[in-house]
């Protein structure tokens, strides 16, 4: 049995595949720097100051545990 180090995988070209479409197509903002920036800035402008997602909440509580 042939064993993948972590090296021996292309983490890009999966990151890549899983962010296709249906039909295989890249998202335009993937590929449209400017785009990309203005979802970031728009994503940013939602959240509220101090405002956590639900699931950073989950991993800082187990984070917490570890100390």
């Amino acid at each position: 049995m042939t064993r993948k180090g972590p090296l021996a995988i292309n983490y890009e070209a999966l990151w890549q595949e899983g962010m296709k479409d249906w039909h295989g197509n890249m998202p335009e903002r993937m590929v449209n720097d400017q785009l990309e920036e203005q979802f970031w800035a728009q994503s940013v402008a939602r959240k509220k100051v101090g405002q956590t997602d639900p699931y950073a909440a989950l991993i800082f509580q187990e984070l917490q545990k570890k100390d």
